[in-house]
């Protein structure tokens, strides 16, 4: 196939609708920069005001979405059947979960055409599950980062589009790291959106491990046994 083909063939193939999930600071950056870049966003998806109050790191897109003109959904939860209506009107190629902490389950990730791409706060297939970014600082990890995948049915479990390594320091704190984090994000989304634009379906199969899902952190998690040596504490 010639250039001129291949230009012929991108003109031919009808713009991505693409969404956004997300309720999270580390995500609103990324969006913003996804929307300075020309994309246009079909839709931004997050949660109601009484369910974004109880998450930790919550942040309200309304402002952002009223400036770039871009329909905004409150939701409790995407899975359930007005969500799943939803989606299914939105009828969208793309959908990015970034900053969003609910499990999509299957039914979900069905209704959209191309499929969604999320991101986890590890370097997978190392810390799947909750709170990574917590459980690195804690156990003293001198090296986490971010994935860029596709969601499937199993948890942080989808091929891989891209990833980032975040060096952590003894000074660092869930702030700063997330602070990379979203970074990050910005940046592996404006790399794989040509690709993406272009028909393209990038991802390496995530090698199967043995390692636990991480668990959620509980109040009891946070109490300091001040009688562990400075560093542990």
């Amino acid at each position: 196939m010639t250039n001129r083909d291949v230009q012929e063939s991108m003109r031919a193939r009808p713009p991505l609708r693409i969404g956004w999930v997300g309720s999270h600071v580390e995500g609103i950056g990324a969006l913003e920069a996804l929307i300075a870049a020309g994309t246009a966003i079909e839709a931004v998806i997050t949660l109601t005001e009484a369910a974004g109050a109880k998450r930790s790191g919550a942040v309200d897109y309304g402002p952002l979405c009223r400036r770039f003109g871009i329909p905004i959904y409150r939701i409790a939860n995407i899975n359930d059947s007005e969500s799943l209506d939803l989606l299914r009107r939105l009828e969208l190629d793309i959908v990015f979960v970034i900053g969003w902490s609910q499990i999509v389950r299957a039914e979900a990730l069905a209704l959209v055409g191309i499929g969604m791409i999320g991101a986890h706060a590890s370097l997978l297939p190392r810390n799947r599950g909750r709170a990574p970014v917590n459980w690195a600082l804690i156990r003293g990890e001198r090296v986490t980062g971010n994935s860029l995948i596709w969601l499937d049915a199993e948890v942080d479990c989808g091929p891989i589009i891209d990833q980032t390594e975040i060096p952590l320091g003894p000074y660092d704190t869930c702030a700063t790291v997330y602070e990379r984090v979203g970074e990050s994000n910005t940046a592996m989304i404006l790399r794989v959106l040509p690709r993406l634009e272009a028909g393209e379906r990038p991802g390496t199969p995530q090698v199967p491990g043995d390692e636990p899902l991480l668990p959620g952190r509980r109040p009891a998690d946070g109490l300091v046994d001040w009688t562990l040596a400075s560093g542990e504490v």
